[in-house]
């Protein structure tokens, strides 16, 4: 991760048809990774209070508002992919499977991250285990919302 300054210099040398070639991440392609990753937590966990009832409307609202933003990302992120390979005539799609891309070696991340993502994984799997077993603690969906009073007495409005 750069500061937003050097998110400001690399956009504008995209615009000037200059831009720098980085071995990992530019810094606007950092920035949208670290959002992506920050804002697919957050959605995950008002996903779950809305889920849960654990705030009425509130959690939905927001809920909403981070899944657009999330789409808006993602579409940005895209188009960077497509431009970043445009400019500097390599394949980001295949790096982004492979892991190899051009450049020097020692510009590269230093090490794995296997623990991290094993960490993650099992994070992950430990709550899809542990939700479905905890009913009583209000993490599931129980059903229905009741109808409103105007439905069960047949008003259309």
């Amino acid at each position: 991760m750069r500061g937003p300054a050097a998110v400001l210099d690399y956009l504008r040398s995209v615009l000037r048809g200059q831009a720098q070639h980085y071995t990992g991440h530019n810094p606007a392609g950092a920035v949208a990774v670290v959002a992506l990753l920050l804002l697919g937590l957050a959605l995950g966990i008002s996903g779950w209070a809305t889920y849960a009832g654990a705030g009425g409307e509130a959690y939905e609202e927001v809920h909403e508002v981070l899944a657009t933003t999330m789409l808006v990302i993602v579409g940005l992120h895209i188009v960077g992919v497509i431009a970043g390979s445009w400019i500097h005539r390599e394949n980001l799609v295949g790096a982004m499977f492979s892991g190899r891309k051009r450049g020097a070696p020692a510009d590269g991340i230093e090490g794995d991250r296997r623990g991290l993502g094993i960490l993650l994984l099992a994070a992950v799997l430990g709550f899809w285990w542990w939700q479905p077993r905890h009913p009583d603690q209000g993490l599931t969906h129980t059903g229905a919302a009741p109808a409103s009073q105007g439905d069960a007495q047949g008003d259309e409005d």
